[in-house]
């Protein structure tokens, strides 16, 4: 897709609220609005309820207002600001108030804007929403409309092919038809459940990674799900995540937590004992189980959720072995990706914000010298990253692994963090060649983020036509009549089950063609076809999902066949 035009997104924001302003009369109130990576929102106040249904004729009424030709002007000040404007008058030094006509006026944050609303031809509506007010849960509750303008109808024609092709790649969709997950508003908003085909791909995913770590001499633990205040008080935790922790859980003068992080548990696991340096680099593993609490408006299928599980590891090590650790995990890091078959668009240097003293640790010495630490890595294994302020944890820099999610957002898969701040906070110690006492440095590793938001992602990525080895249904076997061919089908399925190999036997009564149909949504990798002929031969038919081409061959060719792809 083509970069945005800010400065014509900026218009559209404009011409949309003027529009909205047309639309909702009275019942009106402007909030704000901003750029996204493709397009531009506006929050607005009203009780009216606000949908899709409703764009034809918010289209229509920002034609209106484009075709008059009015002029945007700058304003020395606004005649009647709302609170809302108020605020980013007060807040924003770079804040511009602006007129359309004598009707409109509004703030704007930025002098990159048109001075014409007819400029405003080739728009479109995305999506509506909830938000809250500076992102705040604790604030009222808006409405947000984002869109999207380009400068001609080829470019908004392309975008309009490019969102067909997002949606066939949404993983909420593929999810459903492939009976991955379900969410159920009776169990709780972002609380998904994972439904047995979905439990078969997380778990085929942790042997793998099993795999990998145990050659690699990782060590797997397995912590509480709770913490207690005090451990959350000695990490940070409990003030630099209150927004996102769920509220503390008191009984007979106790206080826990659902633990949002693991780090922690497996800090105080190293602290058990004495070690050694000869013991460093020291890794932990764990899928670990946890809470963190996201607002209603922000949570997207399986992407964002409440609860999720964490593959996650953390190395200590000693100064000296910092970027020895680090072009280890990069070494598997690219391994799992390849075998995963996950496609990364940016790898990000995430900063600390130096203005920001509430979330970040004060301590410049400790901060230079890790984010000078990770630039010096990334440069010597060639990536060329992209600096982000305010992105690092509140105890470190960290490089991200992005990937674009099918709504057009980078997410983070992988991440590899530094932190010099956690290690001080438990005083981790090892004895050094010396007999000395030595403070070790802590690596966070997240190889895959949460099971959540990768399998999310991988479902986007692929559109559902996952591995072989992964795919939760390896093969369906269809029958083309049950009292013919079914006891054959049921043969086919012993083999299968001695091999390990995962099938369904489709044997309703529908008609052939909606069986074919129904294993080719489902993404099943292989289709068995049966009828007089293979079971008068004790042959196999079978096709490819996506081709049309038909194979027939016998059981033990058809099992080889199956094995080779289940070791790919």
């Amino acid at each position: 897709m083509k970069e945005n035009n800010n400065k014509l997104n900026n218009t559209a924001m404009q011409v949309l609220l003027k529009a909205l302003q047309n639309v909702y009369k009275n019942n009106f109130v402007i909030a704000s609005c901003g750029n996204l990576e493709q397009g531009f929102y506006v929050d607005f106040k009203t009780d009216d309820s606000v949908s899709t249904n409703d764009f034809d004729k918010i289209e229509k009424a920002m034609s209106k207002v484009a075709s008059s030709g009015e002029r945007i002007e700058k304003i020395a000040s606004l005649s009647n600001p709302n609170k809302y404007q108020k605020y980013a008058l007060e807040n924003n030094k770079n804040a511009i108030c602006i007129k359309i006509a004598n009707s409109f006026e509004n703030v704007v944050n930025s002098n990159e804007i048109e001075t014409n609303v007819n400029q405003v031809k080739y728009f479109a509506l995305v999506n509506v929403s909830g938000s809250y007010w500076l992102n705040d849960t604790k604030n009222e509750q808006l409405t947000r409309i984002s869109g999207v303008c380009f400068e001609t109808q080829k470019e908004l024609d392309d975008w309009k092919k490019y969102i067909i092709e997002l949606r066939e790649s949404d993983h909420r969709k593929i999810g459903q038809e492939m009976e991955i997950f379900a969410i159920d508003n009776d169990i709780g908003q972002g609380l998904p459940i994972w439904l047995p085909n979905g439990e078969i791909i997380k778990k085929e995913i942790k042997k793998f990674l099993w795999d990998v770590f145990t050659k690699e001499k990782f060590m797997f633990v397995d912590t509480p799900i709770l913490g207690s205040k005090e451990l959350y008080i000695k990490s940070g935790h409990w003030d630099h995540y209150k927004e996102n922790n769920f509220p503390p859980l008191v009984m007979d003068n106790e206080t826990y937590m659902l633990r949002p992080m693991t780090c922690p548990h497996h800090l105080t696991f190293y602290n058990l004992k004495p070690h050694s340096y000869k013991e460093l680099p020291f890794c932990i593993c764990e899928d670990s189980k946890l809470h963190r609490y996201e607002a209603s408006g922000g949570l997207i299928g399986l992407e964002r959720v409440r609860f999720m599980e964490l593959f996650d590891v953390h190395i200590i090590a000693m100064h000296s072995q910092i970027e020895e650790v680090i072009f280890k995990l990069n070494s598997i890091l690219n391994s799992v990706h390849k075998k995963l078959n996950i496609k990364i668009d940016r790898i990000d240097l995430s900063l600390r914000d130096k203005n920001d003293t509430e979330k970040y640790h004060q301590d410049d010495k400790m901060w230079n010298t890790s984010e000078n630490e990770l630039r010096r890595i990334l440069k010597k294994l060639n990536y060329q990253a992209v600096e982000i302020e305010g992105e690092a944890a509140f105890y470190g820099p960290k490089i991200d692994f992005q990937a674009r999610s099918n709504l057009g957002k980078m997410i983070t898969i992988s991440t590899i963090q530094l932190d010099f701040l956690l290690p001080e906070r438990f005083q981790l110690e090892y004895i050094d060649k010396d007999n000395s006492k030595q403070r070790p440095v802590l690596i966070h590793l997240g190889i895959i983020g949460t099971y959540e938001r990768f399998i999310a992602t991988l479902l986007s990525q692929t559109k559902g036509n996952l591995p072989f080895w992964l795919a939760p249904v390896q093969v369906t076997i269809i029958p083309i009549n049950n009292e013919s061919h079914l006891k054959y089908c049921n043969e086919i399925g012993e083999e299968l089950t001695k091999n390990k190999i995962r099938y369904k036997i489709n044997d309703s009564f529908d008609r052939l063609a909606k069986k074919v149909r129904d294993s080719q949504i489902a993404k099943v990798p292989l289709e068995v076809i049966i009828g007089e002929n293979e079971v008068s031969k004790k042959q196999v038919t079978y096709r490819k999902h996506g081709q049309k081409e038909s194979v027939t061959v016998s059981i033990k060719q058809f099992i080889d066949l199956l094995n080779s792809l289940k070791n790919n």
